[in-house]
């Protein structure tokens, strides 16, 4: 499974132990594809509630998907056993409901963020993956999308554990380093310090958009821009 002790800031039993604090008595329980430290925690409290608990295996989904993350197949996966739990307990779905959900999630929901493409030639992509799990799909995708050269503009939230975070980063990119306007931002300075630790190259800014408008300038066609490390640097850009 995956390493991460300071999952949520916490470690991942104790995580899981919050989560599970949503599930009621005797209501069927949907837990999607995890750490076996995690589900252990979730099926416990479906035991003392009395609730069923259901496990997903993933079965990819052979129909269309608007959402482009590769993460997003075990949230499919887990909302197909949790549509099946509902047909068992009298709902009527049938698959042109699914079909037409997957297919429209995006115009549903408003959800934006998730390995999102900003613009072609260069590819601009954003995601807003933040903690070591999210980061290392993130690093994944990025290598998995063919580019010449990456040009990461990053920030991150000052709690959040950048020792942690920094090693997942590729070390072959251009970094814009910057801070999304809040408080809780760390600072250019103190970001790029602790990069350069980790042999991250790159310049600071003063705002995500005007990283943003650097790498846009020193970007070649074939390259790829990407812009994350923090839900609040992603949002200044959408």
């Amino acid at each position: 499974g995956m390493d991460h002790t300071q999952f949520l800031g916490t470690s991942i039993p104790e995580s899981a132990r919050e989560k599970a604090g949503i599930i009621k008595p005797g209501r069927p329980v949907v837990a999607g594809p995890m750490i076996s430290e995690a589900l252990e925690v979730i099926t416990e409290r479906a035991e003392a509630t009395g609730s069923d608990c259901f496990t997903v295996d993933e079965k990819p989904w052979k129909g269309e998907l608007e959402l482009s993350g590769k993460y997003q197949a075990q949230n499919v996966a887990t909302a197909l056993k949790t549509i099946d739990v509902l047909k068992t307990n009298g709902f009527h779905i049938d698959d042109q409901h699914i079909k037409s959900g997957l297919n429209h999630i995006n115009r549903n929901t408003g959800l934006q963020g998730r390995w999102q493409t900003l613009g072609t030639k260069p590819l601009i992509i954003c995601d807003v993956g933040h903690n070591a799990d999210g980061i290392k799909n993130v690093v994944q995708q990025i290598a998995e999308t063919p580019h010449n050269q990456l040009h990461f503009v990053f920030g991150m939230v000052g709690d959040k554990n950048a020792t942690e975070i920094l090693p997942l980063l590729p070390s072959n990119a251009t970094y814009y380093f910057c801070a999304a306007d809040i408080p809780r931002a760390m600072s250019v300075n103190q970001l790029k310090d602790l990069a350069r630790d980790k042999n991250l190259k790159g310049n600071t800014y003063p705002s995500v958009s005007a990283a943003l408008a650097a790498a846009k300038q020193n970007a070649d066609a074939r390259d790829l821009i990407f812009i994350g490390g923090s839900i609040f640097v992603v949002a200044e850009v959408l």
